[in-house]
């Protein structure tokens, strides 16, 4: 994970608040992360 991420947390809810889409291909991308470590985990 880029460690640019770590300081955007108060400016990404401002973003998803004005732009819906981006806070859908996030939770896409957190679902995507999230399978892809489960898949490593086994």
């Amino acid at each position: 994970m880029p460690p640019v991420k770590k300081q955007l947390p108060r400016q990404s809810t401002r973003l998803i608040s004005l732009h819906p889409q981006t806070g859908i291909d996030e939770a896409v991308r957190r679902r995507r992360i999230q399978r892809h470590l489960e898949t490593l985990e086994k």
